[in-house]
């Protein structure tokens, strides 16, 4: 471990987690946030999720792909590293001119600093069908989504 600066936990899990998308970036994870592989350049919304939800995410993104809806998955493990990082950075992985989701199985607050104030409300949900409800009944809310058979 690199870390000697600040708390460090390794969180494990039992449950079956999907692996990411092959090529993912994750030397990224000491910036506290990165894009994850298979990601569209110019999302129409950001998913955001720490540990095990970010495979839930990426299923899901994989559904509203299907649906013609751009998106990028971002894993967030530290919001402490990712504010370290250049304001450059933190724009290409999270711009503020995208609207985001966030997707968390603990408190929601770890993901609220996460996303903007305006109809970008972390949710707690753990399986991709129900997050790829929740997330298309949100879009249609702020009209991002255009299709109308919801």
């Amino acid at each position: 471990m690199e870390n000697v600066d600040t708390p460090t936990a390794l969180i494990l899990s039992r449950q079956n987690v999907d692996m990411l998308p092959a090529g993912n970036p994750y030397a990224d994870v000491a910036k506290g946030a990165y894009i994850v592989s298979e990601s569209d350049v110019h999302p129409d919304i950001i998913l955001v999720a720490n540990g095990s939800e970010v495979s839930t995410l990426v299923a899901t993104s994989r559904m509203l792909r299907s649906d013609g809806v751009r998106v990028s998955v971002v894993s967030a493990p530290s919001e402490g590293l990712f504010r370290r990082q250049s304001q450059a950075y933190q724009e290409v992985v999270l711009p503020m001119s995208v609207k985001k989701f966030g997707l968390t199985a603990g408190l929601p607050v770890t993901l609220k600093d996460w996303l903007e104030l305006a109809h970008q409300v972390p949710f707690m949900v753990c399986h991709p069908l129900a997050s790829l409800r929740l997330i298309k009944f949100w879009m249609k809310k702020i009209r991002l989504y255009r299709r109308t058979h919801l």
